[in-house]
């Protein structure tokens, strides 16, 4: 008997807290905690893992297919299977090398090669950044027909963090 009296006292607590949910508390006086956002991994956002860090680094494009970026638009004209996009990156926050390096293109992300040896970097920021370059081979099938738009994505010195997205370089296909 005790059985079911505890077995009926249980259900009717249940049924009472679910219609307490189901009611509008939009005027309740109960304050509740929003839980932060937990980050869920897609599996084409090879960006999910990292933490975001709101601070900018020092990036720079230097190179967009055969064409140097400058004050001038970069236009380019004849492609062939892919272009290559190069420049430096680096945890101007922590002062060193970034252990990874992505490019936005499009809105699509794309991994580089980085470490690679960088005179301007040498020669602008001394011999810890020497090796401050990047680049990336992007297939020519990413790319639109007119402005294309592309921003660096370094990391911070563990690879744990991201830095938020700078400038955005535009360049022109034709």
């Amino acid at each position: 008997m005790n059985n079911r009296i505890s077995l009926i006292i249980v259900l009717l607590l249940l049924v009472i807290g679910i219609q307490s949910c189901t009611n509008d508390t939009s005027k309740s006086k109960m304050k509740s905690k929003t839980a932060m956002p937990i980050a869920v991994k897609k599996s084409n956002d090879i960006l999910a893992g990292f933490i975001r860090i709101s601070k900018k680094s020092t990036t720079s494009i230097q190179m967009i297919g055969n064409k140097r970026v400058g004050k001038e638009a970069v236009e380019l004209t004849k492609i062939g299977k892919s272009i290559v996009i190069s420049g430096y990156a680096f945890d101007s926050v922590n002062e060193g090398l970034s252990k990874n390096i992505f490019v936005s293109l499009n809105g699509k992300i794309q991994q580089c090669e980085t470490l690679i040896k960088n005179n301007k970097t040498l020669k602008k920021f001394g011999k810890k950044f020497e090796n401050a370059g990047f680049k990336v081979s992007v297939p020519s099938v990413r790319l639109k027909n007119g402005v294309n738009k592309v921003r660096i994505i370094p990391s911070d010195m563990s690879g744990k963090g991201v830095y938020k997205m700078g400038k955005i370089y535009e360049f022109t296909v034709k």
